[in-house]
């Protein structure tokens, strides 16, 4: 019984040390890891490796006591010591490189070069004063303006360029400056437009003009590159009671010009409220019979 304890207590040094020794190892080395922390489930092999020892030696103790361990031996059919050790062994190895793999080892690296062709985005955006309306909070203009920031964060090496309208429209050139276009926004207002008014389909000439300008100048700078995907995306609360928004969407159509429009504002409408030009609210905007 003492020399069974003692390849036991052997057996479980000479695994414990291995297992430690390979944790060390696989830290030491110049090696990436997906999760380097998953290294620390090597100290659950360990436990399994006690757990199977301490199996073996309640075996061992139990046979004592049935009868003279020399003269069970002989009665006893089964597996050796040693090949119980060897398969333990290997289950313990076993283990060991499953929880490695689990880590996911990396080694090696290289540069590579990856092209990425943006789209060219134009946002239009309706300042006319009925966007003052706060039936969205705080208000049509500044709900489209936060709904536009979030775009702007997500984008990345896409072209934006802006079309402001109202009656009439102002422009911001196409750019990979984003911080730029969100500064243009915030500090445009709807009483900062020249004529009032929503003319859609005036907005959506201009924004194929504004692509047709971008897309002449990229032309001139790089002729081997690829033409782009190019959509327009239109935030109104109102109808175009100035032009023909149907007529101006089909000839962007037909240039390859994508239009997506997004509604802001409810159904029942709202009350527009006026400002004065110190910013101080005057009441809402009356029709001729003051209705």
């Amino acid at each position: 019984m003492a020399l069974m304890r003692g390849l036991i207590w052997i057996w479980l040094s000479t695994v414990s040390v291995a297992v430690a020794g390979l944790g060390t190892l696989a830290w030491l080395l110049p090696l990436q890891w997906k999760d380097r922390g998953l290294i620390g489930l090597l100290g659950g092999v360990v436990l399994v490796a006690v757990a199977v020892a301490v199996g073996w030696w309640r075996s061992d103790r139990a046979t004592k006591r049935f009868g003279d361990p020399s003269t069970l031996r002989a009665l006893i059919v089964g597996r050796s010591v040693p090949w119980r050790m060897a398969r333990a062994t290997l289950l313990a190895l076993a283990l060991s490189l499953v929880v490695l793999a689990l880590a996911g080892p990396q080694y090696g690296s290289r540069t590579r070069v990856l092209h990425k062709r943006g789209i060219d985005l134009i946002i239009a955006l309706d300042f006319s004063k009925s966007m003052l309306a706060r039936d969205v909070r705080p208000s049509r203009i500044e709900r489209a303006k936060a709904e536009l920031t979030q775009l702007l964060q997500q984008l990345d090496g896409d072209r934006v360029g802006v079309v402001a309208f109202a009656g009439e429209t102002m422009e911001f050139p196409m750019t990979v400056d984003y911080d730029a276009i969100g500064l243009f926004l915030r500090d445009l207002g709807p009483y900062d437009m020249p004529v009032g008014g929503t003319a859609i389909g005036r907005a959506l000439i201009a924004a194929k003009r504004l692509f047709e300008r971008s897309t002449t100048a990229r032309q001139q700078e790089d002729e081997e590159e690829e033409p782009r995907t190019r959509v327009v995306v239109l935030l109104t609360d109102g109808e175009d009671h100035e032009g023909e928004p149907l007529a101006a969407a089909d000839e962007l159509a037909e240039a390859g010009i994508r239009v997506y429009t997004v509604g802001i504002g409810s159904r029942t409408g709202e009350p527009i409220p006026t400002y004065s030009a110190d910013g101080t609210w005057t009441g809402y905007l009356r029709d001729e019979d003051g209705q």
